[in-house]
């Protein structure tokens, strides 16, 4: 039986989705581009709560993966079935988006002294990944792609020790966790890309999404008095990165902030929906509008950083106002949105095609 649709997942991947585009947005304003962070120029903030707003972004995303993958996966697994569909939906549109853009990049990246030999980490989608540690063919996916191919192969042995011991499993991957997020242990990979620093989001997401499914099912689930302390610690979570004067570990910060504001938007979201003075139609729209978002965010992920650099870089991003900022903010995410799109039915077309041979 085909799962129920869970709009909260739609809701925090749409907020993902917004945190990366505005994210590498700001980031022309960066000390990439002038030497020092223009923050009068970036929109909204780039340091939401104190902390890096692709890193919250990123966050949102890896526990978004891990309550989509338990909340499809809890009841059954078929190795071999799960692998396939992560495979497609994965591979084609990244290869068709990186051959893409290698078309026009062709004659610089293969001059840049790269051994060919390293196309093989592109093929994989490890190129972003391991950019820092080897000399790759990267130009798409950044190390996300390479840590959520990561997250996706070893996604059965997490169900399967979850379902056996969470318990265990919890403290394992916590010992792991504070571990690789303390210690600089492999040379030319962030901290933040290491597979062991992001587990704890994941399995924080399979979490949330068996105590959706127990919901569903009727079965025992928190009394409610339990899920308003849970926001409250997590709202509290937040006013405290925003206003504390202290230096914390990047990885800690991020794990902590992005569960607590996944907290914190599926409890309100949760609060609307149950609440009478509340117009559902605005709320429908919401979650319509979102699940267009979800559909096509992979898609959007691999090309919004080529549109961004393609327009910016013809713009001078210093003489527009704030006004013009955010619009030309806002006509880059339909320009993004609608090449995702472009993306997403090519790959179904090649793909349609191929089965047909």
């Amino acid at each position: 039986m085909k799962n129920k649709r869970e709009y909260s997942f739609d809701i925090i991947r749409t907020i993902a989705v917004f945190c990366i585009l505005l994210c590498h947005f700001n980031a022309r304003y960066s000390f990439i581009y002038y030497g020092e962070d223009l923050r009068e120029y970036m929109l909204l903030s780039q340091y939401p709560f104190k902390l890096f707003l692709g890193d919250l972004g990123v966050s949102l995303f890896f526990i978004i993966s891990g309550a989509s993958l338990y909340y499809n996966y809890r009841d059954s697994l078929d190795i071999k079935t799960f692998y396939r569909k992560r495979f497609l939906k994965l591979y084609p549109m990244f290869w068709i988006a990186y051959l893409t853009i290698f078309a026009i990049r062709a004659k610089d990246m293969l001059s840049s002294g790269i051994p060919v030999c390293n196309l093989i980490f592109t093929v994989i989608g490890m190129d972003g990944y391991l950019n820092g540690v080897i000399p790759t063919f990267y130009l798409i996916g950044e190390w996300f792609l390479g840590c959520i191919i990561l997250i996706y192969l070893i996604f059965p042995l997490l169900r399967s020790l979850y379902k056996r011991n969470r318990y265990i499993l919890w403290a394992v991957v916590l010992i792991l966790y504070f571990f690789f997020s303390l210690k600089d242990t492999i040379p030319g990979l962030n901290k933040s890309s290491i597979i062991f620093v992001r587990i704890p989001e994941v399995l924080f997401g399979m979490e949330y999404a068996g105590y959706i499914r127990k919901k569903e099912n009727d079965q025992e689930s928190l009394p409610r008095w339990v899920s308003h302390l849970w926001a409250l610690l997590s709202a509290s979570v937040l006013i405290f990165s925003s206003v504390a004067d202290i230096e914390w570990n990047n990885g800690i910060q991020t794990t902590l902030v992005g569960i607590s504001l996944f907290i914190t938007v599926t409890y309100l979201w949760n609060v609307l929906k149950r609440s009478k003075f509340i117009q559902k139609r605005p709320l429908m729209v919401t979650e319509k509008i979102c699940a267009q978002v979800s559909k096509y965010s992979y898609a959007i992920f691999l090309v919004h950083h080529i549109v961004i650099s393609i327009v910016c870089d013809r713009i001078d991003m210093l003489g527009l106002s704030t006004v013009k900022r955010a619009g030309l903010f806002v006509i880059l995410q339909i320009f993004i949105f609608a090449c995702a799109r472009l993306l997403y039915f090519v790959t179904d077309l090649v793909t349609d095609l191929l089965h047909a041979q």
